[in-house]
């Protein structure tokens, strides 16, 4: 390889932001798919689930995502139109 891509390839990494976005994605990540296979376990295992529950269980966890974009958004809106004067 050229040595200035490999120096081009590790650019982003110089950067501290960089490193802590990537970092804070990456366990973000991490932590996701580690609690959605944890929280299937311990449904199964301890409340003796059947399948069709744990669907319900997972369902309503993904739930919050559109539901928080949409308040988020809301919110957001009602912020920005109150706190800025019309233009």
């Amino acid at each position: 390889m050229d040595r200035r891509l490999i120096r081009l390839s590790r650019e982003p990494l110089r950067h501290q932001g960089f490193r802590l976005f990537w970092s804070s994605g990456t366990l973000t990540f991490l932590g996701v798919s580690v609690t959605m296979v944890v929280a299937d376990a311990l449904i199964i295992t301890e409340l003796e689930a059947t399948e069709s529950q744990v669907l319900l269980v997972r369902a309503a966890q993904f739930l919050l995502y559109p539901l928080n974009t949409l308040f988020g958004t809301a919110v957001s809106i009602v912020l920005i139109s109150w706190a800025l004067p019309s233009l």
